[in-house]
């Protein structure tokens, strides 16, 4: 990930999972005010939210590892693949705050009907900055979407994030193969594209694509290695850049 340019009173993050096939996510906040603040956390899976609130000295930093947060004990008895929500993190008046946040795969969802952790998966990670509030747009680009691309059959995923509570719509071009447009953006929710299962782009290309929303939005965008016996650093992700 970059390093953080700046920081803010009030961070979005687009995905936070936690026991989601094998996935957990981490985060670091960081106090970047001259002053004591608070920073009120709060995670909003299945469209329920659960908040705490911790009290973050000058140049502090507040780690929260997803298994660990115990506000979050609820998540273990949804589906696994309701498991995946997204967080905002609010400073206390004049606060000053920065973050990143990472998701690794150790291999267990904590659940009876657990499906298996392909072998690939297990220990590949990836990190993203958390957004500041106030800087969405309505447009981005995600400058590589890969498709079984190479021998290495790398391919991409694109999650867009719509920041308000007003439900809104997507147009997806995607460069040198097909378009998907008026795309359901739910209010506060997300779209989420996988390229295998886009027919409309061509495999063994990584075109841009073009994102116009009706509503402001964040993007994250990663891509990975799908081969079976692939081992090591088989992902990255990267915070896309929002166009004004």
């Amino acid at each position: 990930y970059n390093a953080v340019g700046f920081g803010g009173s009030k961070l979005i993050v687009p995905q936070f999972v936690r026991n989601y096939y094998g996935y957990q996510s981490g985060i670091n906040v960081v106090n970047i005010g001259a002053t004591t603040t608070t920073v009120t956390s709060t995670f909003v899976f299945a469209g329920v939210p659960y908040t705490r609130v911790n009290t973050l000295g000058s140049n502090r930093v507040l780690q929260l590892f997803s298994p660990n947060v115990s506000q979050l004990v609820a998540i273990d008895s949804l589906p696994v693949n309701q498991r995946t929500g997204s967080a905002v993190f609010q400073a206390g008046p004049g606060g000053v705050i920065a973050a990143n946040v990472n998701v690794r795969n150790d291999g267990s969802c904590n659940a009876a009907a657990c499906p298996v952790i392909p072998a690939n998966e297990v220990g590949t990670g990836q990190a993203i900055n958390a957004f500041v509030d106030g800087t969405a747009t309505t447009k981005a680009i995600v400058t590589r979407f890969p498709k079984a691309f190479g021998g290495e059959v790398i391919n991409g995923g694109i999650t867009i994030v719509n920041s308000t509570g007003i439900a809104g719509t997507c147009d997806l071009e995607y460069v040198g193969g097909g378009n998907q447009n008026g795309l359901v953006l739910p209010a506060g929710g997300n779209i989420g594209r996988y390229a295998p299962s886009i027919g409309a782009v061509t495999s063994g290309t990584q075109n841009p694509v073009s994102i116009v929303c009706t509503q402001p939005v964040f993007v994250i965008a990663v891509t990975r290695s799908d081969l079976a016996t692939y081992r090591g650093d088989s992902q990255t992700s990267w915070n896309v850049v929002n166009i004004p």
